[in-house]
């Protein structure tokens, strides 16, 4: 048991810590005992002072949060910035919540200095996912001072999100040094473009025949078109998206389809019209769409107009960045095949 415990104390160190205590701090081995008490109380107490400083510092310093959270180093913008200032106000903010690819948004860029001292040699860069942008430049902040900076960016950023900051630099007047402090992270979403081009045709583009039957359509003989829809989102993916439209009464479907889509065209038969739903629809830089063989017969009321193939076309969809909704009604297909460059009749029903 005694070899056990000698182990333990040479384990644990405990038998350096006695013997450490006999030699400075036991009032009956070394008579300066107060001095060795002393001098680690004080050791002590700095070393709890400077940690409940330390989280002072961090606990009003809000700019650590973009700087740590958002993934943003300043170091990557200016090299020799100085020491992070907290008591500069920055707010970056826009009219622009959702933003469009391609278009200008605008900012406005608020700075307030809540120093002592006034502010020189003000640089100010845009930091954003797209590149750094130039702002344009203060020459004096005074103290207590305000000031706002308009700027305007082009969004090129061909993703679904722009995310901005700003980071300024300075110098102080009284002593020289220089400083910096960032702004609040601004994240935009770009809205997407969502069409959907809906025609007939007789032709194809090279020629080939699709439909059949006399064209200009004629009184009581069928003739065949084809139906296309073709749904188009720029840059977001599209949710939820769901197509209606009605068959005119002497307008029927042949059962023949195609389609790119996961899901086909829909026939209700108790009211006659076709309904096209699909979960999501994603960016395309191909044909994405369905296509239905239609026939209409002619009925002699129609003689010298164009009679309708498919009617009250309305698609809901919507945007699953953003969550913008979308509702769009479409133009009536008729026999004017204004998509069909081949066939030039434009759809007049004759006898």
């Amino acid at each position: 048991m005694t070899k056990l415990k000698k182990y333990i104390k040479h384990l644990f160190g405990i038998h350096l810590a006695q013997k450490r205590w006999h030699k400075h701090y036991h009032p009956h081995k070394n008579s300066n005992w107060y001095w060795h008490w002393t001098v680690d109380f004080i050791l002590l107490l700095l070393i709890i002072l400077l940690g409940i400083l330390n989280f002072q510092l961090y606990s009003q310093n809000k700019n650590w949060h973009d700087i740590i959270w958002n993934n943003y180093n300043p170091m990557n913008t200016n090299s020799g910035q100085g020491v992070l200032n907290t008591k500069i106000d920055i707010q970056l903010t826009s009219d622009n919540q959702n933003i469009e690819i391609g278009k200008d948004i605008k900012y406005n860029l608020e700075i307030t200095n809540n120093n002592s001292f006034d502010l020189d040699n003000i640089s100010i860069i845009i930091n954003t996912n797209v590149g750094n942008i130039i702002a344009p430049q203060l020459e004096r902040l005074s103290k207590g001072q305000t000031k706002n900076i308009q700027f305007t960016i082009t969004n090129t950023n061909k993703d679904s999100i722009l995310s901005t900051i700003a980071t300024i630099t300075y110098k102080d007047t009284e002593n020289g040094t220089k400083g910096f402090t960032v702004s609040n992270k601004l994240v935009q979403r770009a809205e997407t473009i969502f069409e959907i081009q809906a025609f007939a045709r007789y032709y194809t583009n090279e020629g080939d025949q699709l439909g059949l039957g006399p064209v200009p359509p004629q009184v009581n003989i069928p003739t065949r078109y084809w139906i296309i829809i073709n749904p188009k989102t720029s840059n977001n993916s599209i949710a939820d998206f769901k197509l209606v439209a009605q068959l005119p009464n002497n307008v029927s479907l042949t059962g023949r389809t195609s389609t790119t889509a996961p899901k086909n065209i829909i026939y209700q038969e108790n009211n006659h019209q076709i309904v096209w739903q699909l979960d999501s629809i994603a960016p395309q830089e191909g044909f994405f769409g369905a296509a239905f063989e239609i026939e209409i017969t002619p009925t002699k009321d129609l003689v010298g107009q164009t009679a309708p193939l498919l009617q009250s076309l309305k698609a809901t969809a919507l945007d699953s960045i953003t969550g913008r909704v979308f509702n769009l009604n479409l133009s009536n297909i008729t026999t004017d095949l204004v998509n069909d460059k081949l066939e030039e009749s434009s759809g007049i029903i004759t006898y």
